[in-house]
């Protein structure tokens, strides 16, 4: 979630392949013409390369931005669709809200509906972590 012209080009220079959203939903142009009322500009990709995550952090700096992966979690509860790990910097909700930030970060364990709050639990404590909360909507 990019504030302003200058912070989108640096995000553009970092990493290659990012497909840029105005505020409007609408396609953004870096390169083009700045339009304030497009901003913040989202920035994202659904196949980055492997190695794009550290040069897109960098260039965000303290804006709002998320990594996410998707995979399926073992066990009969796991779904390819559904499961996965997202990590939001600078921000405690999974939909980053563009009116605000914190300076924290927060880790978000994707999973299917019909997963049962144990297996989340089960899931969590794998990487050391518990739920901090309830069960909310994700991707």
């Amino acid at each position: 979630m990019l504030p302003d012209p200058a912070w989108l080009r640096r995000v553009a220079d970092a990493v290659s392949d990012l497909v840029f959203e105005g505020n409007d939903g609408e396609e953004y142009d870096p390169w083009g013409e700045p339009e304030p009322t497009r901003f913040p500009v989202w920035a994202w990709s659904e196949e980055a390369p492997p190695d794009a995550d550290l040069p897109f952090l960098a260039a965000a700096g303290y804006a709002p931005a998320l990594l996410g992966w998707r995979g399926r979690w073992p066990g009969p509860a796991g779904s390819v669709q559904y499961d996965g790990v997202q990590v939001v910097f600078h921000h405690d909700d999974v939909e980053l809200d563009p009116r605000r930030r914190t300076p924290t970060h927060t880790v978000f364990l994707h999973v299917h509906r019909d997963c049962l709050p144990e297996r989340v639990r089960e899931l969590a404590a794998l990487a050391g972590c518990a739920p901090l909360g309830e069960a909310r909507i994700g991707w």
